[in-house]
């Protein structure tokens, strides 16, 4: 009787499978408003000299980890300061846990594969320089959202829906997918901008969050949706 897609890319591929484009209906995904707000806890203990990237995601292979750990040992290599932490619960890893230590890659980053608490990762996202999103594939990543809305940078593949929330280089970054050598590119490309520039894409992202990706506009459309197909069913 309808059907909901959360980006415009998931619209069209479902259309590939029959459905019809006159009863599809594209409502992106949310978050809540407090996260505009969010402080965490405890102060940031990280070290400042060192460039600190995030991911999280189900431990599943079209979260592209590998092809990110591929990218990290490029940046190794060229004597980037960095850290990276993967968040992903799951039991699909064995080949991340592997590639990390085949690279050596154990020094500089983390795999957390436990079950955290939702405000256990917003803590650990907020406190870090920057948001990577290595997908293969992605209807609109709800966490990019919450990192956009927490004001941290982010560096997402061009997949699925990503390039209706990312204007590159205004509120975050784009790159192709499969792209190891683009990957540390970029993010070496980012470790080099000043204060000035990453507030700029900051506070892009936030304002982005604030105009098109609030809970209580999602929650409306989702209404209406369902109003309206009872109505014309």
């Amino acid at each position: 009787n309808g059907f909901h897609a959360v980006s415009q890319a998931i619209a069209e591929e479902a259309e590939k499978y029959g459905a019809d484009i006159n009863k599809i209906t594209v409502i992106n995904p949310s978050v809540d408003e407090k996260l505009l707000n969010y402080k965490a806890d405890k102060v940031n203990n990280l070290d400042s000299e060192i460039l600190h990237i995030i991911s999280v995601g189900r431990c599943h292979w079209i979260k592209g980890y590998t092809f990110a750990l591929d990218a990290m040992s490029i940046l190794r290599k060229e004597k980037v300061d960095f850290n990276y932490t993967i968040i992903a619960g799951g039991r699909d890893q064995e080949n991340i846990l592997y590639q990390i230590h085949d690279l050596g890659l154990n020094e500089c980053v983390s795999f957390i594969n436990d079950e955290l608490s939702h405000d256990e990762v917003l803590k650990k996202v907020s406190e870090c320089d920057l948001f990577l999103l290595p997908s293969l594939e992605e209807g609109i990543s709800n966490a990019v959202l919450e990192a956009m809305a927490l004001g941290i940078p982010t560096i997402s593949t061009d997949c699925g829906g990503m390039r209706e929330v990312i204007c590159d280089k205004k509120n975050g970054f784009i790159i192709p997918f499969r792209e190891p050598v683009m990957m540390a590119k970029k993010i070496k490309e980012f470790s080099s901008m000043n204060e000035t520039e990453r507030r700029y894409i900051s506070e892009n992202a936030r304002k982005t969050i604030l105009e098109k990706y609030l809970l209580n506009e999602q929650i409306n459309e989702m209404v209406n949706l369902y109003q309206n197909v009872l109505k014309y069913n």
